[in-house]
């Protein structure tokens, strides 16, 4: 432990501040007083920030009157020891530099109390649910976290700086995407949709919305694949449908070949062909089959697989399965609000985007128009999200066919024609397009296609 701290760094740090106290303004932000090792440098700094609180001024003679105040002018060694700070420190412009330092050994060593903590944690949890071990420890980490790693706080002139340092950034990342060493932008399949959602940045929560049986899982699966192919790695979230079948869904979508003769057992050609193009994908999709999940459940799985590089961005199928968690007096709208804002939040932490699929309410077979507001027990969902995509297919009350004659959808069927709207977005315009439908082959795309 007495090797976890450099006394020099922490005399440097005080006596840069005490040469100048403007220094502490960039100091705050890196540094607290439970960094420094030294107990006596430990009061000293925490002297000046209560001073820098209370816009008292500080210098030599004020700082030792509030020590002498505080009790510790005496245990420091005196107004002595002050002056063989300043005597030590050449110059105050190494102090952000130097207070780095004592902030990295400062972590290191609630580091490596944190883990004893955790440990012990652990070890007298008894019957307590594994959910509330992992609060508690992470508090414990979050506890031990420098200040400067807070990427919540963006100071006026740094965010300046910022603009135009990340617009370098961007050039750097579409040359890394072109050169195929960096995961290509979250973007929708379809070039009728990417007329008005370019792409999904980090932290935005898109939510494809359609009564049963129009094809918002297909559509999402579609999404999946589509994202596989250009290098990304998908976390696909199902709440209702077995691995098998969803595999069985995949394979008609690449082979070609029917669900029936995927459900006989048969291996042809084509299965063949479509898992060998499959192997090739740059990226990946993998499946969690979690019925009965609750949405603090499957963030906390996607923090796992983000961690593992399997998690670039996730797909949730569907809101209306997700186990819902009631606070006091709250209805079950309040609670599907909580779920979502729960999603949203922990795509924002991990700086992926998201897919959220949602059913429509009853009323929605009455309009003719879908728009968010139909979302089936919404919990303000239209509002919590920053892309809402409705899906919808009329019954048909004549058989459509093709140019040929085929008869490609009977009466009282969807009609393969996709009526979608781009009902909310945040970074676009909004408005409606067409896609086709392919049933069998559970595949949508674009009606040019």
């Amino acid at each position: 432990m007495n090797d976890l701290h450099d006394s020099s760094a922490e005399k440097a740090v005080l006596g840069g501040l005490l040469i100048d106290e403007s220094a502490l303004v960039d100091v705050a932000t890196i540094l607290q007083p439970d960094d420094f090792y030294d107990e006596k440098h430990a009061w000293i700094y925490a002297a000046m920030l209560a001073m820098q609180t209370e816009q008292v001024r500080r210098d030599y003679v004020t700082i030792t009157n509030r020590l002498d105040t505080d009790g510790h002018l005496e245990a420091i060694g005196g107004a002595a020891y002050l002056t063989e700070l300043v005597g030590s420190t050449p110059t105050a412009m190494n102090a952000v530099t130097h207070a780095r330092v004592v902030s990295r050994f400062g972590t290191l060593r609630k580091l490596m109390n944190a883990s004893a903590s955790i440990a012990k944690l652990a070890y007298n949890a008894g019957s307590e649910h594994v959910d509330q071990v992992f609060t508690k420890a992470r508090q414990i980490l979050d506890a031990a976290t420098p200040m400067d790693s807070d990427d919540a706080v963006l100071l006026w002139l740094h965010s300046l700086d910022a603009f135009f340092s990340g617009q370098f950034e961007r050039v750097g990342e579409l040359e890394a995407i072109d050169r195929g060493e960096a995961p290509a932008r979250v973007t929708f399949p379809w070039a009728a949709v990417q007329r008005f959602v370019k792409w999904l940045r980090a932290g935005m929560l898109a939510v494809i919305a359609a009564e049963s049986s129009v094809g918002k899982t297909t559509a999402m699966e579609c999404c999946a694949e589509y994202w596989a192919r250009q290098g990304l790695h998908v976390a696909f979230f199902h709440l209702e449908l077995s691995h098998r079948f969803m595999l069985d869904r995949r394979m008609a979508r690449q082979s070609g070949e029917t669900l029936e003769t995927i459900e006989s057992g048969e291996v042809t050609v084509r299965m063949r062909e479509a898992d060998l193009r499959m192997r090739e994908w740059p990226g990946a999709i993998h499946y969690v089959h979690c019925p009965g999940w609750s949405a603090y459940q499957i963030v906390q799985k996607a923090r796992q697989l983000r961690a593992r590089g399997y998690c670039d961005v996730i797909v949730i199928d569907y809101l209306q399965k997700l186990q819902l968690g009631y606070r006091n007096g709250q209805n079950k709208a309040d609670a599907v609000g909580n779920a979502v804002e729960g999603i949203k939040n922990g795509l924002e932490q991990m700086g992926i985007p998201g897919v959220l699929g949602s059913q429509f309410n009853r009323q929605a077979k009455h309009q003719d128009r879908k728009t968010a507001s139909l979302i089936r027990s919404s919990g303000e969902v239209e509002e919590k999200s920053n892309v809402v995509i409705t899906l919808d297919r009329d019954i048909l009350d004549a058989e459509m066919t093709d140019s040929t004659g085929r008869i490609i959808a009977g009466t009282g069927e969807r009609s393969p024609l996709v009526k979608v709207r781009i009902d909310k977005n945040t970074a676009g315009p909004t408005g409606d397009c067409e896609l086709v439908m392919n049933g069998p082959r559970f595949s949508m795309r674009d009606k040019a296609q």
